[in-house]
């Protein structure tokens, strides 16, 4: 999370959302947006949840 906040470019392009993006975080997925200014944390899952029906 500190490295999105940085502005670091860790996350994968997301396949179920045109936008989004999701980064890996020990058992958790985040999936967020990123606009010019800001990083929006859209929803933070666990790994072993059916993500298509979540997000």
């Amino acid at each position: 999370m500190e490295a999105l906040a940085r502005g670091e470019k860790a996350g994968r392009t997301c396949i179920v959302r045109d936008g989004y993006f999701r980064y890996a975080v020990g058992s958790h997925v985040v999936f967020y947006r990123e606009t010019e200014y800001t990083i929006d944390v859209i929803r933070v899952l666990h790994q072993r949840i059916d993500i298509e029906q979540h997000l």
